[in-house]
């Protein structure tokens, strides 16, 4: 079976259409953004166009710088671009450096806000104890043995008075901290959409550097416009018409999947496998039929032209397999060449092949006349009857019969004296007149 070249497109095609959506899956439009920047740098795109994050003008913009045609070359753009980008990435760092050290310093007060509610705690614990206590009011008395003091201690009142500050400041850090932790996250956000910012500004740094390098070798400035011409059209070559939402990605990607496992299950082994032997079987069976007609031996049994062995093989029911080489004479082998290559033929004709319509013989009659046998005495031999007279006649009969769709052109020493014969007869060397090679080509030399 020959697969139309089209099936081999078509895979490629949905493939590349699948790899595409998942690079575009996401939003992502670094790689976008890259291409414009480098465009930026050849004048393409004006260097203070805008760029934003919808592949709508993503899409406008490609094509204006498709259709922009520059006769002069500006004086190397790409150094301003390349310059803007780095001051960019610069001012990006800052910012990164001020949120990450606002952060650090958030986190820090958060861990001593809880140190100091811990040292707190501890202390409204130990205060606590005063409930232990009963009423009295003189501070040199000891309020467990009531034996006087050398010095006097702070009374109840004094101690629950510090009770309850610690109380006050206990309650004050715990009401700021879900205050300092919403602060933190929302730093830490700020901190992941500058890194982003910082990623993309990278990642066109290094597009323009890489784009540099490898147009450095390049003789002008138009050929550089030319190659980032020519990645800008693939890029929009592989765009969706559209670019749809999620539920729709996946239903098209499934889609194309879809029809590359049916392109597949088209071409695997065991479906080429299944076809090849159809196709053999039907044109060992017109094999046959063919032999037959020629009356070749062991044509009584079915025949198949084996691809491996790149032979005949009669299937005789009690012999078994027969070969061609054990075949018999000379005359089985040529007839069934010839009846092999006509089946081929027709074949090819009917499924309309790429394979030339015309079949070249030469002396298929040799067969039955040995090969230091004059023309004269073949034609003479053809004259009378004799066994041979009727196979070579069989033979051109079903060259005939068998060739309305293509051509056969024959050379032979046979002249059958029947008018369907001759009415076939193109040229006629037997007078010795007329040469393959005329005989002033040979004077001339």
């Amino acid at each position: 079976m020959l697969i139309p070249g089209k099936f081999w497109v078509l895979i490629d095609k949905v493939e590349s259409r699948i790899a595409e959506r998942n690079r575009l899956k996401g939003q992502n439009f670094e790689r976008a953004f890259a291409l414009l920047n480098e465009a930026k740098s050849v004048d393409l795109i004006a260097a203070d166009e805008p760029l934003q994050a919808s592949w709508d003008n993503v899409r406008q913009l490609i094509e204006a710088a498709l259709a922009r045609n520059i006769d002069s070359d500006p004086a190397e753009p790409n150094v301003d671009v390349l310059n803007d980008l780095f001051d960019r990435q610069q001012q990006i760092r800052e910012s990164y450096r001020i949120a990450a050290a606002e952060l650090r310093s958030l986190k820090d007060l958060k861990r001593s806000s809880n140190g100091f509610g811990s040292e707190m705690e501890e202390q409204k614990s130990r205060l606590e104890s005063i409930n232990i206590f009963g009423h009295t009011s003189d501070p040199n008395s000891c309020p467990l043995c009531s034996s006087t003091l050398p010095s006097a201690v702070p009374s109840a009142e004094a101690i629950r008075a510090s009770l309850t500050d610690i109380d006050s400041q206990l309650e004050a850090v715990t009401n700021d901290t879900p205050h300092l932790d919403a602060m933190i996250a929302k730093t830490e956000d700020q901190l992941a959409d500058i890194k982003r910012l910082l990623d993309e500004v990278k990642t066109s740094i290094i597009s323009l550097q890489t784009t540099d390098q490898r147009i450095s070798d390049l003789r002008d400035f138009s050929s550089r416009r030319a190659m980032i011409k020519g990645r800008l059209s693939l890029y929009l070559e592989n765009m969706p018409a559209k670019v749809v939402d999620d539920s729709d990605d996946k239903l098209e990607a499934e889609k194309l999947a879809e029809q590359i496992r049916a392109i597949e299950a088209v071409l695997n082994d065991e479906a080429l496998a299944e076809r090849l032997e159809s196709i053999l079987s039907l044109v060992s069976a017109q094999i046959t039929s063919l032999a037959r007609k020629l009356e070749i031996e062991h044509s009584d049994s079915p025949m198949r032209l084996d691809l491996k062995k790149l032979t005949i093989v009669a299937d005789h029911a009690d012999e078994g397999p027969i070969p061609m080489p054990k075949m018999g004479s000379g005359e089985t082998w040529v007839g069934l060449h010839l009846v092999t290559h006509l089946a081929l033929h027709n074949w090819f004709f009917k499924k309309q092949r790429p394979v030339p319509q015309f079949l070249f013989l030469d002396q298929p009659s040799q067969a039955y006349f040995p090969p230091d046998t004059s023309a004269e005495t073949v034609r003479d031999e053809i004259e009378v009857t004799n066994p041979d007279r009727q196979s070579v006649i069989r033979m051109f009969k079903l060259i005939v019969e068998e060739t309305k769709n293509f051509q056969v052109i024959v050379t032979e020493h046979a002249d059958i004296r029947e008018d369907w014969y001759q009415a076939l007869v193109r040229e006629n060397w037997w007078d010795g007149t007329l040469k393959l090679v005329p005989i002033e080509w040979i004077e001339l030399k």
